[in-house]
């Protein structure tokens, strides 16, 4: 018997994304939290793999580009480069080359709470953040409404250029509306990215690192 249509999209992609959300892990309320911030209704009444494939799908997609999703397939672009590293970056965070994955999701996650909890104290006072962490029942709703909060201040990062050549081109200029739609849901996907961090270190801390990183992407 031949190899399916899933179990080639399984293994076409083998980033660190895609590890984690194939492998068997996550529980149901993070799959909720992941539905809920890529607007995927129904997330807990596919199967196994049809979510994994959705989420998998929808994170790279709300990252893409309009003109350049039409040249990629289902599980690009890769989370590494560029999705990670432009989180990261949106963030203020420097990205260095010989840094693991693990090590850059470590550094997105602190950076998103931490800008929170500096948020609601400022906001709401000490006593509210205090509040806020004694709710461990609420982690991935305030993760978030942090991830969220990031959103209040206007970031240049992520935004595409169209180059003089472009727009000296007829076809080109056609082109022009496209790409100012196209570019990065930030929304969504430092959302999405927030909670694939705080998922990972989660089961990290319960299973091992090796259990939901690439082998290719292992820590440094």
């Amino acid at each position: 018997m031949g190899i399916g249509k899933e179990e080639k999209e399984i293994m076409s992609r083998k980033d660190n994304l895609s590890t984690l959300l194939f492998s068997g892990y996550l529980h149901a309320e993070e799959w909720t939290a992941l539905g809920k911030v890529l607007g995927i209704s129904g997330i807990l009444d596919l199967s196994d793999n049809a979510r994994s494939l959705t989420v998998n799908k929808e994170l790279r997609h709300y990252f893409g580009h309009t003109v350049a999703n039409f040249f990629r397939d289902e599980y690009e672009p890769d989370y590494r480069e560029p999705i990670l590293n432009d989180v990261a970056e949106y963030l203020g965070i420097e990205v260095q080359a010989d840094q693991s994955d693990m090590v850059l999701e470590e550094k997105v996650l602190q950076k998103i709470l931490l800008d929170y909890k500096k948020k609601v104290i400022k906001d709401k006072g000490l006593s509210e953040w205090e509040e806020v962490e004694r709710d461990t029942s609420k982690y991935y709703e305030i993760l978030i409404q942090a991830s969220q909060a990031e959103m209040s201040v206007t970031k240049e990062i992520g935004k595409k250029v169209v180059t003089s050549v472009i727009m000296l081109n007829p076809v080109g200029r056609l082109l022009v509306p496209v790409y100012e739609m196209g570019d990065t849901n930030w929304k969504k996907v430092l959302s999405a990215v927030g909670l694939v961090c705080a998922i990972r270190k989660r089961i990290e801390f319960l299973y091992g690192e090796e259990s939901i990183y690439a082998s290719e992407n292992s820590c440094l």
